[in-house]
């Protein structure tokens, strides 16, 4: 696992620099780590939810924390990261 610069070809793009790819079929460590952001950053929601709520202009809408979020479905799963801060505790936790 590696933090890596977020660009167009990234759901997160702009709002989130960088980001940490898991495999297909899922690292275990996904969940773990899914976990350890919550307790880190507080509490968040699936990227697709938290760019709705912004299109909608929701933002007093719960869990709407703009440090981190995921995106979990059948092809990917991401954690992203809005600022170099989360993403060098990511790195110092994980790496």
């Amino acid at each position: 696992m590696r933090v890596k610069k977020t660009d167009k070809r990234f759901k997160g793009h702009p709002t989130f620099k960088y980001c940490v790819d898991f495999k297909r079929y899922g690292d275990k460590n996904f969940f773990q780590i899914r976990e350890w952001c919550w307790t880190t950053f507080g509490s968040s929601k699936e990227i697709e939810a938290l760019q709705d709520d912004w299109r909608h202009r929701e933002f007093d809408n719960n869990c709407h924390n703009i440090e981190w979020c995921w995106h979990y479905d059948a092809y990917t799963r991401r954690i992203y990261f809005a600022t170099d801060k989360q993403a060098n505790w990511f790195t110092l936790k994980w790496s």
